[in-house]
């Protein structure tokens, strides 16, 4: 196995294009992730830099990887990935890990919400890399975060709606990824709808519509789920040295 921890660093204010299109580091990811590899975590630290932690089989599936991710630069913008990074004013280190027993996550914890506006309509995205359905929003809970303060970051990151949460609804374990996904049941509280980085197309929708736009069954399962009513208890503990 060869671990890697790529350290993304931005020059000034520059603009990386639409806002309604993935950001390069997101679209990055995707393309290493076609190519064969595993992305075990992102982080951000406080100088604005993000990290992210990758894991490949081998020394050759990396380079494999690398000379796909630029060949495939190449062929739609005319850059292989430095040069594409350099002129979105974004900086890449590199720092191969020494592997460690248990030093890789397990499992990935992530959030969604099943949210309402005032007219009982469901708030859906479509993800650019799951465009073949709609979706609740949702994504990683990052570390040192709680559950609720993550959801309401990835709601107002996808689609620009702060929520009021009431509780969770659910939670989900993917046996095959090793994603246990926390559902969320709330309301819009503010903001205004507008696709991200990530979501190419973000709305409410009437619970009608539903099985419609959800085209995979786990999504809708979760918001019916969500629209039951039941709260699951939830709390963090141990920040104050609780046992």
């Amino acid at each position: 196995m060869v671990d890697i921890q790529w350290t993304y660093r931005f020059s000034g204010n520059k603009q990386t294009g639409n806002p309604s299109e993935p950001s390069p580091i997101f679209r990055l990811r995707l393309l290493y992730q076609r190519s064969g590899g595993v992305c075990n975590g992102r982080w951000m630290d406080p100088s604005g830099s993000v990290s992210e932690h990758w894991r490949f089989p081998s020394m050759e599936a990396y380079r494999n990887a690398s000379k796909t991710v630029s060949a495939s630069l190449m062929e739609t913008e005319g850059r292989d990935e430095n040069e594409w990074l350099r002129i979105h004013g974004i900086g890449k280190e590199e720092q191969f890990l020494q592997p460690l027993e248990g030093s890789v996550p397990r499992h990935i914890v992530s959030v969604f919400g099943v949210i309402s506006d005032n007219r009982g309509e469901i708030l859906l995205v479509r993800t650019y890399w799951r465009g073949d359905t709609w979706e609740p929003p949702g994504g990683q809970v990052e570390e040192g975060e709680t559950l609720d303060a993550a959801v309401k970051r990835e709601i107002r990151e996808e689609t620009g709606i702060e929520v009021e949460l009431f509780g969770v609804a659910g939670v989900y374990q993917n046996m095959e990824v090793g994603n246990v996904a926390v559902g969320f049941r709330g309301q819009a509280a503010g903001g205004r709808l507008r696709p991200s980085a990530e979501t190419r197309e973000v709305s409410f929708h009437p619970p009608d519509d539903l099985d419609r736009l959800i085209r995979r069954p786990q999504f809708r399962d979760r918001i019916r789920d969500g629209l039951r009513g039941r709260w699951i208890p939830f709390g963090p503990y141990g920040g104050g040295g609780q046992a």
